[in-house]
């Protein structure tokens, strides 16, 4: 993909986690920072909302919790009302 942007990340996230590859999202948002932050693009809110979802489709709440908390912590992003 030549340009990549936030939407381009999250679009690749929300496909892993329809199709209950919860690994494959994480593992993006995992890369993500590195690689995005170099050109200026951070993570967002809907970033994270799609990790929950891959998390929750596969039933592991408690990872899909340990990520909750480490938004604000590592993203500085507030949890609004689509993370519940």
């Amino acid at each position: 993909m030549p340009q990549r942007n936030v939407v381009s990340w999250n679009a690749m996230m929300a496909a892993y986690a329809q199709h209950g590859c919860e690994e494959k999202a994480c593992d993006l948002l995992g890369k993500m920072p590195q690689k995005m932050w170099s050109s200026g693009t951070y993570p967002d809110h809907v970033s994270f909302i799609f990790v929950y979802l891959a998390f929750s489709q596969a039933g592991s709440m408690h990872e899909g919790c340990k990520y909750f908390d480490g938004m604000s912590a590592s993203c500085r992003i507030m949890p609004r009302i689509n993370h519940y």
